[in-house]
């Protein structure tokens, strides 16, 4: 008798657990989403009273739909852009080369934690040898003449210069193909060399195949070769 009682007893301990187990269940979850919905009030006022309070971060877009990136005011409707594709070449002038080197050589360093390796960051020690190698034995002229050797050049866009490589397909004779334009855009962080390699895969002719690939691969703005945007997006 006593073992039944103890029984029933530890039945309803259990179950008034597990009752207010729940209920302190919903009330959390009642908490969490009053919460979310008082955050979102919030964040929507503070949205609303930051345009009237400073209207000026707006700006003004109007007949510009597609956006304006370059220096200072976009051109009024009497002037033009210049939108032209104009030829390319990197060619960096040699004192840019040398001030590089320079700098390089006045880099001064700091000593690695003990036995860190690359735990905390690019090791001190290593930096020194990239270094070294950057500033006595890497070829940049050699590395110019590679990056050159794909028909390359620049368009204004929206206010900036942006650069692209450009190359079309070699056309066997006695074959008609169909020639496929295609547009290969690196990310973040990356660069139009990523194609390089692929490039003359995609512009080569098959024989399997009745078509063949023209590329167009632009550096996105403020990457490469484009100029970097002077206005924020909206």
């Amino acid at each position: 008798m006593h073992l039944k009682s103890c029984k029933e007893k530890s039945r309803l301990m259990k179950g008034s657990i597990l009752k207010s187990f729940d209920l302190l269940l919903e009330q959390s979850t009642k908490m969490v989403l009053l919460l979310a919905l008082a955050a979102v009030v919030v964040i929507f006022f503070v949205k609303i009273a930051r345009c009237f309070l400073f209207p000026k971060e707006r700006r003004d877009t109007k007949g510009y739909k597609s956006g304006w990136f370059g220096k200072g005011p976009p051109p009024s409707d009497s002037e033009s852009e210049d939108t032209s594709i104009r030829p390319f070449k990197i060619n960096v002038p040699e004192e840019v080369i040398s001030d590089l080197k320079i700098r390089l050589e006045r880099t001064r360093f700091e000593d690695p934690v003990e036995d860190s390796k690359f735990r905390y960051g690019f090791n001190p020690k290593y930096l020194q040898t990239v270094i070294k190698y950057w500033r006595t034995e890497y070829d940049w002229r050699e590395q110019e003449s590679m990056l050159n050797q794909f028909p390359q050049y620049k368009t204004r866009i929206e206010g900036i210069d942006v650069h692209f490589v450009h190359v079309k397909p070699q056309m066997p004779s006695g074959r008609s193909l169909k020639i496929i334009p295609i547009m290969i855009i690196h990310g973040w962080p990356g660069s139009f060399v990523e194609f390089y390699k692929i490039i003359p895969l995609l512009t080569t002719a098959r024989s399997n195949n009745d078509f063949v690939f023209e590329v167009v691969c632009p550096s996105i703005p403020g990457y490469g070769f484009s100029e970097s945007p002077h206005q924020k997006g909206d």
